[in-house]
């Protein structure tokens, strides 16, 4: 019997790295709202996927869901794979067998820290409890929007164009703003980056001056052009 399969992940990530592979999973049912895409699907073994390794190797946010399915030769429980970053930008890949028991508290454990327990070690046991909590997806995108004054935070927005309507051929990627501003075309990236998420071109305040990093050369670590854009400065057009 397959398992009912529902990943959960932002509609820009989506967009730039799942459009083709999720036409591949079996019976996907696709829905868009309000910025997060859910991916409803059926298959064999939930946890293996080339879907899944490639948000994983791109530090993808996501939540992974199941129901109880029958496997070879017992019933599995409902459960999740969650990844998730801190502050810190550690990235932390949760696996729950059983998604019912997500985020109880181990009464036992409870019991044992706070028997004769100290009063200066209180938070200590308060940050290792908060430590093993698994941030629902709303919260874990509210925690990085709170967190812009520690890390810079990615904001991606993605677009399309086609050059000859009638024909239907065009390029799609998306624009993400950090510390400057990249643009990633669908199928091309550059050396130190994965796939579906490599920035070729990018503007970037130098010497503080715009200028455009262009990386022609997917094999190449260096950009192959770093263009200074003060000559297109507005007052410097000559009057005719």
């Amino acid at each position: 019997m397959n398992a009912d399969v529902t990943l959960k992940i932002q509609t820009t990530d989506f967009e730039s790295h799942l459009n083709d592979i999720s036409n591949n999973l079996n019976s996907a049912q696709i829905e868009h709202s309000n910025g997060i895409t859910l991916v409803h699907y059926v298959c064999d073994s939930p946890t293996d996927g080339e879907h899944i390794d490639l948000l994983v190797n791109s530090n993808i946010i996501f939540d992974l869901e199941w129901g109880e399915y029958l496997g070879r030769s017992s019933t599995h429980s409902p459960g999740g794979i969650y990844n998730r970053v801190d502050a810190n930008r550690h990235w932390q890949l949760h696996h729950i067998e059983n998604a019912d028991s997500a985020n109880m508290v181990d009464i036992d454990e409870v019991i044992r820290n706070l028997s004769g327990i100290e009063v200066q070690t209180i938070p200590e046991l308060i940050a290792n409890l908060k430590s093993k909590k698994v941030l629902s997806f709303e919260e874990q995108l509210q925690s990085l929007a709170d967190d812009r004054t520690t890390s810079p935070i990615v904001n991606k927005q993605c677009f399309s164009f086609s050059v000859d309507q009638s024909i239907g051929k065009g390029q799609s990627g998306y624009i993400e703003t950090v510390t400057g501003l990249g643009i990633h075309f669908h199928g091309y990236g550059d050396m130190t980056s994965c796939d579906n998420s490599g920035t070729p071109v990018y503007f970037d305040i130098i010497d503080d001056d715009l200028h455009v990093v262009v990386f022609d050369d997917i094999n190449q670590e260096e950009p192959s052009h770093i263009i200074n854009l003060k000559g297109a400065q507005l007052d410097k057009r000559l009057e005719q």
